[in-house]
């Protein structure tokens, strides 16, 4: 299953980049997200890995994340662990102030049998995906201050 989202984001290319490295900044952007242990390396580095703590539905979903290639403040892919599917997201940063971010996901299920609902769950997942970019955009554009 392959999922893709882009966005243009009114902030420097540095900015953005931390909010996408940093796990204290994922807790900003990342629905669901809770906590982060290094399980090696540090935070956003590569051949890091990572153990991160979401909760969906109520129940708390541990997902395992390696960085498997960076070219900072450009390029980034993980591969991420959950109970159920693999994930290689490859995020992407062009340009500087605006920014263009693209996120591409491949995602393989490990089942079968959720292999069968794999259409219906690609639009769900495509969903949280599109909130995550939206809500990240909002938290790395300036905002305009009211003048007093």
């Amino acid at each position: 299953m392959k999922l893709s989202a882009q966005a243009t984001i009114a902030a420097s290319r540095q900015d953005v980049w931390k909010a996408i490295s940093s796990p204290a900044a994922m807790a900003l952007w990342q629905n669901g997200y809770q906590s982060t242990v290094m399980v090696k390396g540090e935070p956003g580095a590569l051949y890091s890995v990572a153990n991160h703590i979401f909760e969906e539905k109520g129940k708390k979903v541990n997902v395992s994340e390696h960085i498997s290639s960076l070219s900072p403040p450009s390029e980034r892919i993980s591969e991420l662990e959950y109970p159920v599917m693999k994930q290689k997201v490859h995020v992407s940063l062009k340009g500087d102030n605006p920014v263009s971010v693209s996120i591409e996901i491949h995602a393989t299920m490990k089942a079968f049998s959720l292999k069968i609902f794999s259409a219906w769950l690609h639009k769900s997942f495509q969903e949280k995906l599109d909130s995550d970019l939206k809500q990240l955009i909002s938290v790395v554009e300036p905002t305009d201050s009211l003048e007093e």
